[in-house]
């Protein structure tokens, strides 16, 4: 059951041709209708506005019911199939522009001890590349380097983190793309 419901503006001039009593009642009967499904239907006006306010009530909680419906079968399944553009948020680069994406939230956690030797062994790993490489192929972009270095700098730290990985543990193959 929804734990929520709409009010609508649309229903605010037949309710406002009501007096404060029937207007009580009509609020009640919201609440009442998404608890238990009774509503107070005993006064003439009261249910020619609810005439009104009923069917969109039942139609959104149809909705509502069908989106959890949906959400359940998709979860069975393993969740929401993945589309290309999420596949691509744990890249440096978005595919489209082939520029680093400026609205980075880099959160990085950096140990004193660790040498610049350290960061430099990644360009081992198959296809990653040494900070100054990554620097100086980023320098290359039609970006505003000197305002992007930091964060550009620590997007490379998080992949050095990540094990030169993306966001969903994948090894970063081609990371000029």
């Amino acid at each position: 059951m929804k734990d929520t419901f709409i009010i609508r503006s649309e229903w605010y001039p037949a309710i406002s041709k009501l007096n404060d009593t029937q207007k009580a009642i009509i609020l009640t009967n919201l609440f009442k209708f998404h608890s238990d499904g009774e509503v107070d239907l005993s006064d003439a006006l009261v249910e020619l506005v609810w005439s009104f306010i009923e069917p969109n009530l039942i139609r959104n909680m149809t909705n509502y019911e069908e989106r959890v419906k949906k959400a359940s079968e998709n979860g069975k399944k393993g969740g929401r199939p993945k589309s290309e553009e999420n596949l691509n948020k744990g890249l440096a680069f978005s595919e489209t522009n082939k520029k680093p994406i400026e609205s980075l939230n880099v959160s990085v956690s950096v140990s004193d001890s660790v040498s610049d030797n350290e960061s430099v062994s990644v360009s081992d790993k198959k296809g990653a590349p040494a900070r100054e490489e990554f620097l100086s192929f980023c320098q290359t972009l039609d970006i505003d380097f000197d305002r992007l270095k930091e964060t550009i700098s620590a997007k490379y730290d998080t992949f050095v983190d990540d094990g030169w990985c993306n966001g969903y543990g994948k090894p970063i193959t081609n990371w000029k793309n």
